[in-house]
Parts: C-alpha cells; structure tokens; sequence
C-alpha cells in the first residue's frame, strides 16, 4: 500500500482593502508596495489589476483619493 502524500503548498487567498492617496504616492508606488514583489512585469500587471477594480481610465491618482487594493495571505 502506497503512503499518502499530503500536498505542502500554501494557498493564498485573495483580500481587498481600501487606501487613502497620500502626497507623493503614484500608482506604481502602491502597486510594488502591494504586488509583493521587484517585477516589473507583475507590477504592470497589479497596475492594470488596481485601474480596472477602481474603474480607472488613466494611471493618475490625487492625494486624498481612496482606492480599492487587493493582497494576498493565508
């Protein structure tokens, strides 16, 4: 009789969260900040993520604006 294998790979479940804008944040700023990670390629594709959740047409954002973001946990 074979052993049972039991699959050690964590699955993350995906969250929203609201920000404020602050002075001097951009988009991309909030993208890597929340992408987890230094790809640019992952981070364009956050970006695009953000903009569409947030029905956004451009990548420009204002100082007091809220916008919605989703991460990734346990």
């Amino acid at each position: 009789m074979a052993d049972a294998h039991v699959d050690s790979q964590n699955t993350l479940k995906k969250y929203y969260k609201s920000i404020e804008v602050e002075s001097g944040d951009t988009l991309w700023d909030i993208a890597s900040e929340y992408a987890g990670t230094d790809n640019q390629e992952k981070i364009r594709s956050y970006v695009g993520e953000i903009m569409k959740i947030n029905g956004m047409t451009a990548d420009t954002i204002q100082s007091g604006e809220y916008l919605t973001v989703v991460y990734y946990a346990d």
